[in-house]
């Protein structure tokens, strides 16, 4: 004779909750990619007349993000096979926050270069 089991509900409710805070992290690293790639676009015009470039320079702003992005990506899968997703991950979320503060709290300028005093 054959015995079902039914999964018991305290295992499901974990399982249920692990699946909803893994949804969470997801969409929280999906939510830092597109503001990255907003602040980008909005940035693009001070990184261009920084950087003494024209109009040319800020339509490839989007493109060499998007190819580093990309390229990340692949590397960042090829590594998370090998040593673990979770780890991976938990190590990019870490180093983006931490490269984030420090281009946040890094000193800036007020003024170009090029523009005269008041």
């Amino acid at each position: 004779m054959t015995t079902l089991t039914e999964p018991s509900t305290v295992t499901t409710r974990r399982s249920s909750r692990l699946m909803w805070a893994i949804l969470g992290l997801v969409l929280l690293a999906d939510a830092l990619d597109v503001i990255d790639a907003t602040v980008t676009n909005i940035a693009a015009p001070t990184i261009a007349r920084d950087l003494n470039g024209g109009e040319s320079l800020i339509k490839w702003l989007g493109p060499a993000y998007m190819l580093a992005m990309g390229v990340l990506l692949v590397v960042g899968g090829r590594l998370g096979d090998k040593f673990g997703q979770r780890r991976l991950f938990l190590i990019g979320m870490g180093g983006f926050t931490l490269a984030s503060a420090i281009a946040g709290f890094s000193p800036g300028h007020d003024e170009h270069p090029n523009e005269k005093s008041r």
